[in-house]
């Protein structure tokens, strides 16, 4: 991810709570008014200081939303500094960062939302955005996890299928299939499992490798070269 936390002033985040037990570990902070204010679109990213480095992690709360969710995967020093300390501990932040997705343009189109690993954190704000834009049953959303219970917001999954939506968790190391749990990697899933739609948007947050794979896939679902959109 890229952006100026170089130059950007840093505020302090209280960390608040933290719901361990599955390798992507969702953590809550509290944050000033002005800071939560400056997310404003679903895909934004935030820089944060601990354990003496920064790491960039999406905000998975949607836009508007009281405190900041933040979901870690230990293995980094600044992750594991945040795993490590105890709720009330306090951690520099930037402001919401990057140009995140663009909402507006996707608004009434078939939107396919391909995540995994900590991506899956964009998939929060992304689904709430689509849900009160009227276009859940046009979303499709494919998250990718080793196993389905690693996925950190299950009550959200249900929310968003509730809602209409599309949802399927792609496990890499599962060989089960029930429903809405599909065997494979996002960009196989995709190919796959999803029919073509000319005007498809894909939104995509993940690793480098599952990020080309899936613009391959891409004009199979209808989705022209520059309807495929990251969030930096």
């Amino acid at each position: 991810m890229s952006g100026s936390a170089a130059e950007a002033p840093l505020h302090a985040a209280r960390l608040i709570s933290r719901d361990a037990g599955r390798p992507l570990v969702p953590i809550i902070l509290e944050l000033p008014d002005a800071v939560r204010a400056s997310h404003t679109v679903p895909g934004q990213y935030v820089s944060l200081a601990a354990g003496g480095e920064s790491g960039y992690f999406v905000v998975a709360s949607p836009v508007g939303a009281p405190q900041w969710r933040l979901l870690i995967k230990a293995g980094g020093t600044t992750a594991d500094a945040l795993l490590a300390e105890p709720l009330g501990a306090t951690f520099a932040v930037t402001d919401a960062l990057g140009k995140g997705f663009p909402m507006d343009e996707a608004r009434g189109r078939r939107l396919v939302v391909a995540v995994a690993g900590t991506g899956i954190a964009a998939a929060p704000p992304i689904a709430a955005r689509r849900i009160a834009d009227g276009d859940a049953r046009r979303t499709h959303l494919l998250l990718g996890l080793q196993l389905a219970a690693h996925m950190p917001c299950p009550d959200d999954v249900d929310a968003w299928r509730a809602a209409g939506m599309d949802v399927l968790l792609c496990v890499s190391r599962e060989d089960a299939e029930s429903a809405g749990i599909v065997r494979g990697y996002v960009p196989d899933v995709a190919r796959e499992r999803l029919a073509r739609a000319d005007g498809t948007m894909v939104f995509v947050v993940g690793p480098s490798a599952m990020v080309d794979a899936t613009r391959t896939v891409a004009p199979l679902l209808g989705g022209a070269a520059a309807d495929v959109r990251t969030n930096y």
